[in-house]
């Protein structure tokens, strides 16, 4: 992965976290390893983009245009 501290991209994730405290220890190993992450982590299952698709598009098209 080209980000963190060499100064390469930005870095968004959107995480599905379903009960499991493993997944959201994951995403904080990102945020201690990465010096621009932003991750944004929903209580969802494998549907994450049909039961939360406004919210994980508008940091998609955000985050594209941030970064652009």
């Amino acid at each position: 992965m080209r980000a963190g501290r060499d100064g390469g991209g930005a870095v968004r994730a959107v995480q599905k976290v379903r009960h499991r405290r493993a997944d959201v220890d994951e995403v904080l190993a990102y945020h201690r390893v990465l010096d621009r992450m932003d991750a944004h982590v929903y209580d969802a299952g494998h549907f994450l983009l049909e039961t939360h698709a406004a919210e994980c598009a508008t940091l998609m098209r955000s985050f594209v245009l941030d970064n652009m």
